[in-house]
């Protein structure tokens, strides 16, 4: 998925999670978002993006929760972290120091 929504002019990088309720009931995907440079996220484009992810994808992997953040975890070797939603990444040397862990 993240190379559907890098494909946007708008978007330097993403990060793309599944997040399971409490009882495990249900899950929902939530997308992080790094915007390009002098670029806000605005209700229309993450309109657009989900339009496009249910276009090319389906419809269970529209984001329910589309959120900005200010950078994406990646390690030494240039690696976008994706790994399990319950794992903090604080022992990985990070190219990126301000994203040394993701807590879901």
């Amino acid at each position: 998925m993240c190379g559907l929504v890098e494909s946007f002019k708008e978007i330097q990088d993403s990060l793309c999670v599944a997040q399971k309720s409490r009882d495990g009931s249900d899950e929902r995907v939530v997308l992080f978002l790094k915007m390009a440079p002098d670029i806000v996220l605005s209700a229309e484009l993450i309109r657009q993006i989900q339009m496009s992810i249910r276009k090319e994808l389906s419809a269970r992997h529209v984001p329910a929760v589309v959120l900005e953040t200010s950078d994406i975890p990646v390690c030494v070797r240039s690696v976008c972290l994706t790994g399990n939603r319950y794992t903090i990444y604080s022992s990985v040397d990070f190219i990126n120091e301000t994203c040394s862990y993701i807590l879901i």
